[in-house]
C-alpha cells in the first residue's frame, strides 16, 4: 500500500530525529524504505518552548496515526552505567559527576539497555523536554545511541568495534561477550583518525582486532574506510550515508 498523506499510516514508522541546528522527520515503512524525508533548521537550544511547539505544530504528520513513532536526540552528554549501580532518583547526580560542567539548564533522561543490563543517562535541553512532553507525553525519547544499539548491535559472544559519524566526530562502541566495554566520543576526521582510536581501544582492552568484527556506520562515501580498516580486522563492514 502506497503512503497516504491524508491517511492513518499505521503501517508506517515516524521518527524524529534532533540535532543542535534543527531536526530531521523520516516515515518508513515495514521494508525499512524512506517515503518522507526533510529536515527542518532551527536553534533548537536558543528556542523557547512555546517557539518548538510552533515548530512541530506545522509538522502534518504530528496529527496522523503510525504504528512506531520514535524521537532520537543527538547529545553530547552521555554516560552508560551499569543498571545494577544506579539507583532510582541518582540520575543527574550520575550524569554530573560525568560531566562537571553540565549546564543547569537540561533534563537528565534515561534510556534502559535492556540485552546489555545498563542504562544510558543523557542531558536533553529543558526547553526541548518541555515541548516533547506536550506534543508526544507517552514517548521517553531516544539518545542517538540508544536508537542506534537498539537498531544495530545484537547479543554476541564475539567482539565487535562500531563506528557511527556524525558532525566530524566518531562516536565509537565496542561490545564483547555480549557487553559494552566502552562508548565514547572522538573527533574524528579521516579514515586514519578512526584506525587510531579503534587500535589505542583495543590495546587498551588487550582486544585482538584480527579475532573481531568492524562495523562503520553513516560513513562519508568520498573516504576509504575499508582500505584502511579491512586488514586489521576478521570483517569490516561499511554503511554509507543515506
Amino acid at each position: 500500500m502506497d503512503y497516504n498523506p491524508v491517511a492513518n499510516n499505521t503501517q508506517y514508522c515516524l521518527s524524529i530525529r534532533f540535532f543542535p541546528d534543527g531536526f530531521s522527520l523520516f516515515v518508513s515503512g515495514e521494508d525499512k524504505k524512506t517515503v518522507v524525508s526533510r529536515h527542518i533548521n532551527a536553534a533548537i537550544a536558543e528556542m523557547s518552548t512555546d517557539g518548538i511547539l510552533d515548530l512541530l505544530s506545522g509538522q502534518e504528520e504530528l496529527n496522523m496515526s503510525f504504528g512506531t513513532v520514535r524521537v532520537i536526540v543527538e547529545s553530547d552528554y552521555y554516560s552508560i552505567v551499569p543498571a545494577g549501580v544506579l539507583r532510582d532518583g541518582d540520575e543527574a547526580a550520575m550524569l554530573r559527576f560525568a560531566f562537571p560542567d553540565l549546564p543547569g539548564n537540561f533534563t537528565v533522561i534515561r534510556n534502559e539497555l535492556l540485552p546489555w543490563g545498563a542504562v544510558l543517562l543523557y542531558a536533553l535541553p529543558v526547553n526541548l523536554n518541555e515541548a516533547l512532553q506536550t506534543t508526544l507525553p507517552e514517548l521517553v525519547p531516544e539518545h542517538h545511541l540508544s536508537a542506534f544499539m537498539a537498531d544495530n548491535v545484537a547479543l554476541s559472544a564475539d567482539t565487535f568495534f562500531y563506528a557511527f559519524f556524525r558532525s566530524g566526530q566518531a562516536d565509537l562502541m565496542v561490545f564483547d561477550a555480549g557487553k559494552p566495554l566502552l562508548v565514547n566520543s572522538f573527533q574524528c576526521a579521516t579514515a586514519e583518525d578512526l584506525l587510531y582510536y579503534v587500535l589505542k581501544i583495543a590495546g587498551q582492552y588487550n582486544l585482538d582486532t584480527y579475532r573481531s568484527s568492524m562495523e562503520i556506520h553513516n560513513a562519508d562515501r568520498k573516504i576509504s574506510y575499508q582500505n584502511v580498516l579491512e586488514k586489521y580486522f576478521l570483517t569490516c563492514k561499511i554503511y554509507h550515508k543515506q
